[in-house]
């Protein structure tokens, strides 16, 4: 069994580029929608084509309320697959909270200011240029030592609150993350 810091470390550091399957899909029910079937039959896989014809393939979807409905089925399966694994489609919902103070820590522990400055509540990146949070963590004596608290703190027991979850620190304090639209965002390294 995996410990929850070699879990959350895992969760930490993979990698943000997904599978975007709405882009052929979307493209597929668009070439129906137009009427573009020889468009949307090169769409298909290799094993589809295998098996019907493009001939076969355009009788199929020769009459406008075939093509309409199969669209329709296709932009349907996808909003079902969007909103049941949304990381197919770049979109982190499934991250925990504790993981984006690793991600944070690991970047600038990296000297990647642009991936940590991603890590910041939307406020936040507003307030800062990758530049001036690298010159602030360089700059401030005690960095190095609130990034190794944040880090246990993430080890720790959080407090929810609706979209904010707090993790405490040893002698007072918090790791504030909390939810946005693109995830959860770190707010305070208190």
């Amino acid at each position: 069994m995996t410990s929850r810091p070699a879990a959350l470390a895992t969760w930490a550091f993979l990698g943000c580029a997904t599978p975007q399957p709405a882009a052929p899909a979307g493209a597929y029910a668009q070439a129906l929608e137009a009427g573009q079937l020889d468009a949307a039959y090169v769409l298909t896989t290799e094993a589809f084509r295998a098996q019907v014809s493009q001939k076969a393939f355009q009788a199929r979807f020769a009459d406008p309320a075939a093509r309409a409905a199969r669209a329709a089925a296709v932009r349907g399966g996808l909003a079902a697959l969007a909103e049941a694994a949304p990381e197919l489609f770049g979109r982190d919902e499934t991250e925990a909270p504790e993981a984006v103070i690793l991600r944070f820590a690991a970047a600038v522990r990296a000297g990647h200011f642009e991936e940590a400055r991603g890590c910041l509540t939307a406020a936040l990146r507003g307030r800062y240029n990758a530049e001036l949070l690298a010159s602030d963590f360089r700059e401030e004596a005690g960095a190095s030592a609130r990034l190794k608290r944040a880090v246990l703190a993430a080890e720790g027991t959080p407090v929810k609150d609706g979209s904010q979850v707090r993790f405490p620190l040893g002698g007072g304090g918090a790791v504030v993350v909390v939810r946005e639209a693109e995830g959860w965002r770190l707010l305070a390294l208190e």
